[in-house]
C-alpha cells in the first residue's frame, strides 16, 4: 500500500509517520510538508518528505497512491490551530484525491467538532457535530468535518474515515519541540514558578468534570487500522475518562478549586503575557466537549487505547518537571559562574 500524508507536523506527526513506516502492510509513505516550519527530526525518518505548497495542485503527488491521510487537527494541538487556511487546504486535498482517483481518504478530526453534552453519559459518533457555540477553533473544526461528510456523500467510490481524537499528548518528547510551541515554558510556570519552598505544586481542580486524552502512539495506531481495514465513517479515539483528581495525583500536586470559566481567563491571560503559545480554543474544547464513547472504534476498527490516561499524565509530569529542574540548574550554574 502506498500512502501520502498531508499535515504531519510536530511530535504527533512524527509518531504517525513512524508507525506507518513500520506497518508491514504499507510499502511506501510520502509526507507532504510545507516549505516553511521544517523541524530537525524529519531527517531521522527514512521516508520521502518533499516540500510542497499545499494550496497547489496535489494530483501529481497523489497519483498511484492507495490512500491519502489528512492529519490536520490532531497534529496542531500544541500550537496555534486557528489559521484560516485549514478549510481551503482540506478542499484542495479532496480535489487532488478525486483527480488522482484515490480510493481511501483518512481524515484526522477532533473531539472539538462535537456539540456540548450535559450529563455523565459518553456520546457516540452520531452526536451533533455543530461544535462549541462560542469557540472559533471548534467552529472551524465542525465546518471542516461537515465538508468531509459532504465529500463522502458526493464521492461514494472513495472510502472516507474520520478519526475524532481527544486532545493528543506526546508525553515523552524531548524539550525542543515543546519549547517551539511553548508547552515546556507553560509547564515550568505551572510546576516551578508557583512552587513554594516546600515544593508543593499547585494544579487547577475543576471538580468532577471528566476529561479525555489520547497518547500519540494510540492515535497513530488508529490511523494504521483505518488504512488497512475496510471501515467507513467516523470513529471516536480517546483514553478512558478521568477527573481532576488524576491530574493532582499524577503531578504529585495540591488541587486548587477553580471554575472552568476562571480557568479559561487564566489561560488566556497567560498567553497574552507570553507564558505559552497554545491556542486558547484547546482549553475550551477540553473543558466543554463531551466525553467520547469508543465502543465503535473497539468493535469495528479493532482499536483500543494501549496507554492509560494515568500513564500518559505521569509521563507528561516527568517530562515537564525534569525540564523545569534542568532549567533551574542551568540558571543557578550561570549565577555561580558570574564574577562578583
Amino acid at each position: 500500500m502506498r500512502v501520502v500524508v498531508v499535515g504531519a507536523d510536530g511530535p504527533v506527526g512524527r509518531a504517525i509517520l513512524e508507525t506507518l513506516a513500520d506497518d508491514k502492510w504499507i510499502s511506501h509513505v510520502v509526507s507532504l510538508r510545507r516549505p516553511r516550519g521544517a523541524v530537525s527530526w524529519r531527517d531521522s525518518l527514512d521516508i520521502e518528505q518533499p516540500e510542497v505548497e499545499l494550496t497547489d495542485d496535489l494530483a501529481e503527488w497523489f497519483r498511484f497512491a492507495d490512500a491519502v491521510i489528512y492529519a490536520g487537527w490532531p497534529i496542531s494541538c500544541f500550537g496555534d490551530s486557528s489559521q484560516a487556511d485549514h478549510l481551503p487546504m482540506l478542499e484542495n486535498v479532496c480535489r487532488g484525491i478525486v483527480a488522482a482517483d484515490v480510493h481511501t481518504f483518512i481524515y484526522g478530526s477532533s473531539v472539538g467538532v462535537y456539540s456540548p453534552a450535559y450529563g455523565a453519559d459518553a456520546v457516540g459518533e452520531d452526536w451533533a457535530t455543530s461544535g462549541l457555540r462560542y469557540s472559533r477553533l471548534s467552529q472551524q473544526m465542525a465546518q471542516n468535518e461537515q465538508f468531509v461528510e459532504q465529500f463522502a456523500a458526493s464521492h461514494p467510490i472513495v472510502r472516507v474515515v474520520s478519526l475524532r481524537a481527544a486532545v493528543t499528548i506526546a508525553p515523552s518528547e524531548p524539550p525542543s519541540p515543546f519549547e517551539r510551541w511553548g508547552l515546556a515554558a507553560l509547564g515550568r510556570k505551572l510546576v516551578s514558578a508557583i512552587t513554594t519552598g516546600a515544593h508543593i505544586r499547585l494544579v487547577p481542580d475543576t471538580g468532577q468534570r471528566l476529561f479525555q486524552i489520547v497518547h500519540e502512539r494510540d492515535l497513530a495506531n488508529a490511523f494504521c487500522k483505518a488504512l488497512t481495514g475496510s471501515v467507513v465513517g467516523a470513529f471516536n479515539i480517546a483514553s478512558e475518562p478521568f477527573s481532576s483528581d488524576l491530574v493532582v495525583q499524577s503531578f504529585d500536586a495540591r488541587g486548587v478549586p477553580v471554575s472552568p470559566s476562571l480557568c479559561s481567563q487564566i489561560f488566556s491571560l497567560s498567553r497574552r503575557l507570553g507564558l505559552h503559545s497554545l491556542d486558547s480554543g484547546w482549553l475550551d474544547i477540553a473543558l466543554k466537549s463531551p466525553v467520547l464513547n469508543t465502543t465503535r472504534a473497539a468493535e469495528e476498527l479493532g482499536w483500543n487505547s494501549q496507554y492509560s490516561a494515568a500513564s500518559v499524565l505521569e509521563d507528561l509530569a516527568r517530562t515537564l518537571t525534569c525540564d523545569s529542574t534542568k532549567s533551574k540548574s542551568r540558571k543557578e550554574a550561570a549565577l555561580v559562574s558570574q564574577p562578583s
